[in-house]
This record gives C-alpha cells, sequence and structure tokens, in this order.
C-alpha cells in the first residue's frame, strides 16, 4: 500500500493514488471502469497478493456511515483499510446504480470519486472488462449489501491463484445483514508494456 500504505484496498494500499476527476452520478462505463481498474493497479496487487510486500497486503476493510448523492444513484463510503503490517489508510469507496443494479465503481483516498487520469496501455481496450460488467450485474447479493450498509466489514480469509485468475475469499460482516461468506474473483491481462489485474465481481 504505499499508495495504500501510509488505502485501501481497491478493493489495494503502499501507494500514492492518482488523484481522480469529479465523476458523474451514472452507471459506470465499461471504459470508466478500465481506467479506474488501470489506475488501480497496486491496490489490487495488494488485494489479490500479487505485490511481493507482504506485509501491505489487505487484511480487512471497513465501511463507514453511506453518502447517497443523487437519490441511490451513487453512493461514497469512507473506508479504513487494514494491512498485515498493522497500517490503516483511510479512503472512499463509491458506487454506483442504474437500471436497479449496483456497480463498483472506484476506491481512492479521494474524498471526491471519479475517473483516474490514465493513458490505456497498447493493447487493452475496454472489451477486457466487459466480463466485469456482466458479472457485477448478474451477481448483485454481496455488491449491494455493501452499497446499502447490510455490511460495514470485509475481511480476507485466503488466497488462491492460478497463471491468469485470482480469487480471496472473503467474510462480509456488520451492518443491517447476517455475516456471509464470499468470494473476489480477478483476471490479468498480459500485454507488451506489463500484467495488468482486474477485479470482476464479489460473489
Amino acid at each position: 500500500m504505499r499508495r495504500i500504505t501510509t488505502l485501501i484496498v481497491s478493493f489495494a494500499l503502499a501507494l500514492t493514488f492518482i488523484a481522480p476527476v469529479a465523476a458523474s452520478a451514472t452507471v459506470p462505463t465499461a471504459s470508466e471502469m478500465l481506467k479506474e481498474q488501470l489506475g488501480s493497479q497496486e491496490m489490487i496487487g495488494l488485494l489479490l497478493g500479487t505485490n511481493r510486500v507482504y506485509n501491505s497486503w489487505v487484511t480487512y476493510i471497513t465501511f463507514g456511515s453511506i453518502y447517497k448523492n443523487g437519490w441511490t444513484a451513487k453512493v461514497e463510503i469512507p473506508v479504513s483499510v487494514h494491512t498485515k503490517g498493522g497500517a490503516v489508510v483511510s479512503g472512499v469507496l463509491v458506487m454506483h446504480r442504474g437500471n436497479g443494479k449496483w456497480f463498483f465503481y472506484s476506491i481512492t483516498r479521494s474524498r471526491v470519486g471519479g475517473i483516474s487520469p490514465m493513458a490505456i496501455p497498447a493493447g487493452i481496450t475496454s472489451s477486457v472488462v466487459s466480463t466485469a460488467m456482466s458479472e457485477q450485474t448478474a451477481h448483485q447479493s454481496l455488491l449491494a449489501g455493501i452499497a446499502t450498509g447490510g455490511y460495514k466489514r470485509l475481511t480476507v480469509l485466503r488466497h488462491f491463484a492460478n497463471w491468469n485468475t485470482r480469487t480471496i475469499d472473503i467474510r462480509l460482516s456488520g451492518g443491517t445483514r447476517s455475516a456471509v461468506l464470499g468470494k473476489v474473483y480477478a483476471y490479468r491481462k498480459i500485454v507488451s508494456s506489463g500484467h495488468y489485474w482486474f477485479i470482476s465481481t464479489l460473489n
């Protein structure tokens, strides 16, 4: 987390986050989601365990009071990200709702969620997150639980790694819902400029 060790996770952490610009209260497009995840690579790596700095990996995240913007089209949730090394980093999780569905948007240090001003590497297009959009549409229970205050804590239990995929076992608890076990799914895209990890969904 040195973008997060001195945040998060996305949701991950020892990072200096790129400052986002203001976000519109609409459902994120595939292009927007792509830019956010490209701007969060170090954080994502720490959450997934792809970063070799073990002490900066996320152990748990707590969710604060929900701020609603534009009715329920957008929520901003203060978060505290705790790492294995004992660091605690504050940030904000932004989620958007459209057509009755909740979508993960961004998780940054900034109090304003938005799109990171990232250059998209050659060989990567918004099609790489099309699966994530579809997966989040199909698996709403945990996303909606976080967005509506049903869960107040996400605990990382264990990591599973394959060559181009990662699965993180998690436990969601607190809030108005009963505790539940779930998983974070992610996949990797390899291009000439490097390796990039993308969060698919929580299920």
